[in-house]
């Protein structure tokens, strides 16, 4: 994809603007729905909600733009499995499973050495939010980080955000640019590190597939297995150790290099085009 040719200020507000949109809109929703909390307890789903009806008003926002990964395109890959925009890569081959559970590896093995360095457990913002988000009910987390917030921040994220930057300033920039958004909209300085990483991965993979299907997963596995990993203490002992962050970092590290070799990339090979056969045609052509 080419950079387009808009203004500066332009660019800034085409991509600011919809991170702006998604805060207030769910920050609006999770204050409309107060007294519901207030009538049947604080549920996070509520939240979850919220942040489903911000991802819902930025796509009324952005539907029309062509550097968009449009909703139609999404919810046609959920129902086939696979890429619709006519480029024919499979969401469900060989590749991008190992890629998911690559992509589980790397998220644990970030939070693993984050906790065996101690930058987890020297931030007090941080741990505030943790508290919040480890307490919840197993399915509940499940519902809400596996499903609900990866729907919202991806679409919010990678198919709008990433594409914009993609189509502004170029892939390397967007990678890098759209994971510092992602980071730093996570608010404390520990998330925005790991949302960083994340960021990357996830744009990466949103690049390659053309589809924020596969992100989305990787997303939600990530959290639920983190979260997994965490409140479950036979699992908790086993990551969370030094052996488990290197044993979780030498998988990551075969999977991503397996995908790399040649004929393991995941792309679909380009068939050459055949030569008309036009009888007719003088064998010395004007160029």
């Amino acid at each position: 994809m080419q950079p387009v040719c808009v203004t500066s200020a332009a660019k800034a507000w085409k991509i600011f603007l919809p991170i702006f949109c998604y805060y207030f809109v769910t920050l609006l929703l999770r204050t409309l729905l107060t007294p519901v909390q207030i009538m049947q307890g604080d549920s996070p789903l509520l939240s979850g909600a919220a942040m489903l009806g911000g991802a819902a008003f930025v796509w009324l926002l952005v539907r029309k733009d062509d550097l968009v990964l449009p909703a139609g395109s999404f919810l046609r890959s959920m129902l086939r499995g696979k890429d619709t925009r006519g480029i024919g890569k499979r969401l469900w081959d060989r590749h991008s499973i190992l890629l998911m559970g690559a992509s589980v590896c790397i998220g644990l093995a970030v939070n693993s050495w984050f906790f065996l360095l101690g930058i987890t457990t020297g931030s007090d913002s941080y741990a505030q939010v943790a508290a919040a988000q480890f307490s919840l009910p197993f399915w509940m987390a499940v519902l809400l980080y596996g499903c609900l917030t990866p729907i919202a921040e991806e679409w919010v994220f990678r198919g709008v955000v990433y594409r914009r930057m993609r189509g502004y300033y170029g892939k390397k920039t967007a990678l890098f640019g759209s994971a510092l958004v992602f980071g730093v909209f996570h608010g404390n300085p520990v998330q925005a590190a790991y949302g960083m990483l994340l960021g990357i991965l996830l744009a990466l993979c949103c690049d390659r597939y053309e589809s924020i299907l596969l992100p989305m997963v990787l997303h939600g596995g990530i959290n639920v297995a983190v979260y997994a990993a965490t409140v479950i203490p036979s699992v908790n002992k086993a990551v969370f150790s030094p052996f488990g962050a290197m044993v979780l970092s030498v998988s990551a590290g075969m999977a991503v290099w397996w995908m790399g070799t040649p004929g393991n990339t995941g792309k679909t090979p380009e068939t050459p085009e055949k030569p008309k056969d036009d009888s007719s045609q003088s064998i010395f052509t004007k160029k």
